[in-house]
């Protein structure tokens, strides 16, 4: 068993906001660190989202116990990391991983930023007709949760950085307020 708990750290924000980019980085940089991608993974959750948002967003309809069990695995093994980075959306909102979290920073990034990147990132080979069938979803739907995460996980954060500065400067921020944290 680990005799010392890795630091769960997880960033939140957006699709497109930016999650990946920066977890991907902060492993680069931090020793000893594992990463875990919600997206990686299949979750019992509401099929239609907006009906989800409009019936009250109850996060508990979220089942994430595959990525619980990999966060208690990791806890308990033989390996001696120091950091679990989370690219997960939803902070401290849904206690059943939020227990584990330690440090939760919020990537505030510009919808239309995030809208942006989530467009060149998801349709870099796609038809016109998909980018504007896509570009019409988040009008008529989406843009109600990229809302629904602004109102209720931005504020469980306790971090919240400003998400469209150059990545270099969010990095730094991260790893300043995390220097902070140990040190007080």
């Amino acid at each position: 068993m680990n005799m010392k708990k890795p630091i769960v750290l997880s960033i939140s924000a957006v699709s497109g906001g930016g999650k990946t980019t920066i977890i991907e980085k902060l492993k680069e940089i931090l020793p000893n660190s594992i990463s875990l991608h919600f997206d990686e993974y299949d979750f019992d959750c509401p099929k239609e989202i907006i009906d989800w948002v409009q019936r009250g967003a109850d996060y508990s309809e979220y089942i994430l116990t595959p990525l619980i069990d990999d966060i208690k695995e990791i806890i308990s093994s033989e390996k001696t990391l120091e950091w679990i980075l989370l690219d997960y959306p939803f902070s401290y909102v849904k206690d059943d991983i939020g227990n584990y979290i330690d440090v939760s920073i919020f990537l505030d990034t510009p919808l239309d930023v995030a809208m942006s990147r989530r467009l060149l990132r998801d349709h870099e080979n796609s038809l016109n007709k998909d980018i504007l069938d896509d570009i019409r979803c988040y009008l008529n739907y989406g843009r109600v949760c990229y809302l629904e995460m602004l109102k209720t996980v931005k504020p469980t954060c306790d971090l919240v950085i400003e998400g469209n500065q150059v990545q270099d400067k969010i990095i730094q921020e991260i790893l300043d307020y995390l220097d902070k944290q140990m040190l007080g």
